[in-house]
């Protein structure tokens, strides 16, 4: 990349396209071009001399492995690195008492970056970092045709990838979405709470006539309409303005997906109403243009331009801010910078919504069953299976099973994230996934963390086990039992009831995720550990995997609870030896999803609604790793009911080897703990026994006094 062909001494590389996308699409991968790291989002920074990356604590380990020394590895969030704007600002001599150093350039050195790419968040922090420090740089952006890492893929590789653009289909309302496109934006949504109006209702109560979308998700849902131009997310390029009096609808390849297709029956055409003569010079009816207008129509005179107040997200890129801000004049009357409403609208699933996202949960919940029987009865076959076979069973098989399975759903589209199916020390890395030429085999006395998430026209799945295998039945003469170590079993219950105090919450309204959090921490906090992710994230209707706005854990966006958010449940902790003998690196997470759902409670309080959670996922956990003293009466009361009704939805749907799987992994579980005190130590079993004994004794000696 020539920097001095624009005069920049450094240039910046968000690791994000134009709508902050989890999986950018291919030719968005501009950090994977330049380093081949394969982490999602962060932050590249290249000067004439220098080259750093900065990414979240998940993939540090994914860093470690995939850079080479050329690049200097910072991690967000850290305390013990800069950021990338201090970093990029900061001297490297110089320096006061502890501070650390940055990439040392010359005050007002020229620093570029592309506003398409760049969060206006973020933007933000590095123009009040240059203003804070005692050093400053000339902060320039570059114009969207600009972009050097662009100009240099294509002076390297004679083109870019272009998107996807495959055909869009619609997702009908009848079968899935429950409402239709017209309903969401200005008809009457019948059943929805009070407080969940259409949009243009919304946007005349905040005095609103335009609002700017950007979010591929919110766009998806709101128009009910999915795409393949995205990784592992059915999602389409675009933008929206939503008008009092018009809607305008930007996609990547309106011609050819849209436009083309006049002159024969096309889905979507029909279903965005763009040929019906009721939509003439309708405010009510769909305007599709190319994604590239909604650029022009930002900045030339129009109905955009000319709208009295604008409603952008606070999540939007830099080129929309500073688009709105130019032509407002900054005037803080006349724009409205909040995350959008869609966002809320879609996270509170309506009953046909969850209808279908309850059938996509089972569904996954069984395929995953049968897996996990399946590997087990592989292991039953191999000479030592504490060696493995890499002829038998492998990561990468596993992970072509788990696609081959749910081939056999008709609505199955393909995983929301690659799957992830891990042996020993590869459980300790949160981003692993198998390749097909590592063949790694799965053996018995190992951890192994097996996370599969799909994408069904029903809904988006995740779901998470940690296992420990060993034979069962038939065992050889030779065989020798492994068991997991105390310190394995120890972690995995401790995951285990961080999973279950968070499922067995019950909360009041306007209570948020992160107020939840520490629920599914403090078992492993008492131990003095803790894991790097969040928690939990909303799941959406056939959309993302970690839909915004409500979490469990991560403080950057949030939003309250509200009856009929799905939500995962995922703690988890990852060991490495601190000696650096990877063969003891192990890792756990537990993962289900839940529903928000209203509590009915003794008392009330006027005008406060108490919530819980019901679960959505059944795959039983694994016994092997539970030690059931350190469990109270309340968790092992909520394990057996989670038990129950594992066998309760699964019943009917397992072939018969895995549903005899399934039973011996749900059975029954006694209270088993000690009350420790004085010169004794009395299990509870024992002390029900006497107490059982002595109230006999009684009621005999008083009958026949």
């Amino acid at each position: 990349m020539s920097l001095p062909d624009y005069q920049y001494e450094a240039y910046i590389i968000p690791g994000y396209d134009s709508h902050g996308s989890e999986y950018p699409a291919d030719p968005d991968r501009r950090i994977y071009w330049m380093s081949g790291f394969n982490g999602t989002g962060g932050y590249a920074i290249v000067t004439q001399l220098r080259a750093a990356i900065w990414t979240e604590p998940r993939f540090e380990y994914l860093a470690r492995m995939q850079l080479i020394c050329d690049w200097e590895i910072m991690i967000l969030g850290d305390s013990n690195y800069l950021t990338p704007w201090e970093w990029l600002i900061r001297d490297d001599k110089n320096l006061e008492i502890g501070e650390l150093p940055g990439a040392g350039m010359d005050i007002g050195s020229r620093v570029g970056y592309d506003p398409l790419l760049m969060p206006y968040r973020d933007w933000y922090k590095l123009e009040e970092t240059n203003f804070l420090e005692e050093r400053s740089m000339n902060i320039l952006h570059t114009e969207p045709d600009k972009n050097l890492v662009d100009l240099s893929w294509i002076t390297l590789e004679g083109e870019k990838d272009p998107y996807p653009g495959e055909k869009l289909f619609v997702q009908d309302q009848v079968v899935y979405t429950g409402y239709t496109w017209q309903q969401k934006i200005f008809q009457e949504m019948p059943d929805n709470p009070e407080n969940f109006r259409n949009v243009r209702e919304i946007m005349a109560s905040r005095g609103v006539d335009l609002l700017i979308v950007n979010g591929l998700d919110e766009i998806a849902w709101l128009f009910n309409i999915r795409g393949e131009d995205v990784p592992f997310n059915p999602l389409f390029i675009s933008y929206a303005a939503i008008g009092l009096t018009y809607i305008n609808l930007y996609m990547f390849d309106a011609a050819g997906r849209i436009e083309n297709d006049q002159n024969e029956y096309n889905p979507v055409r029909q279903h965005l109403e763009l040929d019906t003569t009721r939509c003439t010079g309708s405010p009510d009816c769909i305007t599709v243009k190319d994604v590239t207008s909604f650029y022009d129509d930002l900045e030339q005179p129009n109905d955009l331009v000319f709208s009295q107040k604008i409603w952008f997200s606070n999540d939007t890129n830099t080129f929309v801010y500073q688009a709105i801000m130019t032509k407002v004049g900054d005037d803080d009357r006349k724009y409205l910078m909040e995350p959008s409403p869609i966002l809320l609208m879609k996270a509170v699933k309506n009953s046909k919504e969850r209808e279908k996202m309850e059938e996509a949960f089972l569904v996954d919940s069984v395929y995953m069953v049968e897996m996990i029987y399946w590997m087990s009865a592989r292991l039953h076959t191999m000479d030592d299976p504490t060696v493995g076979d890499i002829n038998t069973l492998t990561e990468w098989m596993v992970s072509e099973r788990t696609e081959t399975l749910r081939d056999a759903q008709t609505s199955y589209m393909y995983p929301s994230y690659e799957t992830i199916a891990a042996i020993g020390p590869n459980t300790a890395d949160y981003y692993y996934h198998p390749e097909e030429e590592d063949d790694i085999p799965i053996t018995t006395g190992q951890m192994f963390l097996y996370d599969i998430g799909a994408q069904y026209r029903e809904g988006t799945t995740t779901l998470t086990r940690t296992l420990f295998f060993d034979l069962e039945y038939d065992l050889p003469t030779n065989y020798r039992h492994v068991q997991p170590s105390d310190f394995q079993r120890e972690i995995y219950t401790r995951v285990l009831m961080g999973h279950i105090d968070l499922a067995m919450a019950s909360f009041r309204s306007n209570v948020y995720g992160r107020d939840l959090d520490a629920l599914a921490r403090q078992p492993l906090w008492d131990y003095g550990l803790d894991y790097f992710h969040s928690t939990g994230y909303g799941v959406g209707q056939y959309l993302l995997a970690h839909e915004a706005p409500v979490n469990i854990g991560d403080y950057t966006l949030d939003e309250v609870f509200y009856p009929n958010m799905i939500i995962s449940n995922g703690p988890g902790y990852y060991y490495l030896d601190p000696d650096l003998n990877s063969d003891n690196d192990f890792g756990v997470r537990l993962t289900n999803v839940m529903r928000v759902v209203e509590a009915q409670k003794e008392f009330s309080q006027e005008g406060v609604q108490y919530l819980e959670f019901e679960m959505m996922s059944y795959v039983p956990f694994e016994p092997r790793l539970i030690k059931f003293e350190y469990l109270t009466p309340k968790q092992i009361d909520w394990y057996n009911s989670y038990n129950e009704l594992v066998r309760e939805k699964l019943d009917g749907s397992l072939s018969a080897s895995a549903r005899e799987w399934m039973l011996s992994r749900t059975r029954f579980q006694k209270y088993h703990y000690e009350y420790i005190g004085g010169a004794s130590t009395v299990s509870m079993e024992t002390t029900v026994l006497v107490i059982t004994i002595c109230s006999c004794l009684f009621q005999m000696l008083t009958r026949y006094a």
